[in-house]
């Protein structure tokens, strides 16, 4: 269908993808000599790439991601053989910049290290990322409660003494993982306040009985640093029970970016 609205004279240049082991996309070993006689009766199809995707190329245990790598070297000279030399290669996603430099070839794809994270910890033992982004939001709310008193949905934290609570302007449809409930924590003032009840769709609570003369207003961190004190992702994956992507790409569109420029210069952009 594409090559039949591919206009007259005109090439279509592509990057065939191998599937080495990942079994997501891309064409198998064994069905590589059928394509390639199936490309060579198509001269307007041109291939200017070709590339693979290792399965856990973070991990200590490399034995997997040198099989996958094998495989595709294999993959590279048979295409080569039969299309010729293929400008452009390319293997290595964030872990495989980081842990397997022989996979580098002429492009690399990092995606999640881009944002200054690490598919697994030990990787920092390698290379110091600096994490590019900080998650902030001020209160907006500040009240007390007795003793008794139940806070949020479903009632499932209750004052065990006289409380102080902050609401904050954040909640599940934001992308502030639900699971954080009860048991994850936000910076403020560089002290760690504790999130109670659970995270509502568009609000958060926080236990700031220790803080003296807390008002709305006030900064608080979600992710990131402040005071000296850092609050990490790795952290907010653990109470939440998932994966540094899942919590950076839930970050609803409607979440304020400021976009840090040259000279002090920040571009904002004020969500959806």
């Amino acid at each position: 269908p594409v090559l039949m609205g591919l206009p007259a004279g005109k090439r279509l240049f592509v990057h065939l993808k191998i599937d080495t082991g990942m079994h997501r996309l891309g064409i198998l070993p064994k069905d590589l000599e059928v394509l390639l006689a199936e490309l060579k009766r198509l001269p307007q199809v041109s291939v200017r790439g070709i590339w693979t995707h290792f399965a856990e190329s973070a991990s200590r245990d490399k034995s997997f991601s040198l099989k996958q790598l094998a495989i595709f070297q294999q993959c590279v000279e048979i295409v080569e053989n039969s299309l010729g030399q293929i400008p452009l290669k390319h293997a290595a996603n964030s872990g495989a910049v980081i842990n397997l430099p022989q996979s580098h070839y002429n492009l690399i794809r990092p995606g999640l290290g881009i944002y200054g994270y690490y598919d697994e910890r030990h990787l920092a033992e390698l290379v110091y990322l600096k994490p590019a982004l900080t998650w902030k939001t001020r209160i907006i709310s500040v009240r007390e409660i007795p003793p008794g008193e139940t806070v949020s949905y479903g009632r499932t934290y209750e004052a065990t003494g006289p409380m102080k609570i902050a609401t904050l302007p954040v909640g599940y449809a934001d992308g502030y993982k639900r699971l954080l409930s009860n048991q994850g924590q936000v910076l403020i003032r560089g002290e760690r306040a504790n999130i109670i009840g659970r995270i509502c769709m568009d609000q958060t609570m926080v236990d700031v009985t220790f803080i003296e003369g807390i008002k709305e207003g006030e900064e608080v961190v979600l992710l990131g640093t402040q005071g000296g004190k850092d609050l990490s992702i790795y952290e907010m994956c653990k109470w939440a029970q998932t994966i540094p992507y899942e919590i950076l790409v839930s970050i609803s569109g409607r979440v304020q970016r400021i976009y840090k420029g040259a000279a002090g210069k920040d571009n904002y952009n004020r969500g959806s």
